[in-house]
């Protein structure tokens, strides 16, 4: 009996960790640009103004979600700083916007319980499960675009990932740097 208990406990705590892990992964960064363009000559750029942003705008995210969109440019602002890239107001080389899409899915909940009632040999038994609880998640699709600056599109990364709640402002930060630094790691292209 206590082996038995032990390896029910195993496989669900196993369960547990693997599900956990998978829904912190996310799918690989999608890139793709224009092997015309000239990226050794950027070295400013502007956020695209909001006339010229199209759906879903960054602008329509930044008025709904303020913190949120003030630390996604913050992250993007560290990340071409880095490069010795420089965001400007003036005579940008290029501009740069993003967008974030967001959709919900409901997911059966890993663990469910079950009841029964056994028998032996030729006597029956009573067996009982309940449907699966679901959990609502919220998964969502983060692009940035590079345009030239005659407002072309020259550079596109995306990253689609599950948007969970992070417990400080600060973990926020750290985990919205992160997936900016995968959006970017490959601009400007060689």
């Amino acid at each position: 009996m206590t082996l038995s208990l032990f390896s029910i406990r195993t496989r669900l705590l196993l369960s547990l960790m693997f599900f956990s892990l998978l829904g912190g992964c996310s799918l690989p960064v999608q890139k793709d640009y224009d092997p015309q363009a000239s990226f050794s000559n950027i070295k400013t750029l502007e956020w695209l103004p909001e006339e010229r942003q199209v759906t879903p705008k960054a602008a329509e995210y930044a008025r709904q979600q303020p913190l949120l969109a003030k630390r996604l440019q913050l992250a993007i602002a560290n990340n071409l700083n880095a490069k010795g890239l420089l965001l400007t107001t003036t005579k940008p080389d290029a501009y740069i916007t993003y967008h974030i899409g967001t959709y919900k899915r409901l997911r059966p909940d890993p663990v469910s319980v079950s009841y029964g009632f056994g028998g032996f040999w030729r006597h029956g038994g009573i067996f009982f499960e309940t449907a699966p609880d679901y959990i609502e998640e919220t998964e969502g699709s983060i692009t940035v675009d590079i345009l030239n600056a005659q407002g072309d599109l020259i550079w596109r990364s995306s990253l689609e990932v599950l948007l969970r709640q992070q417990e400080t402002p600060q973990e926020t930060e750290r985990w919205i740097q992160s997936l900016v630094d995968r959006l970017l790691a490959d601009f400007p292209p060689k």
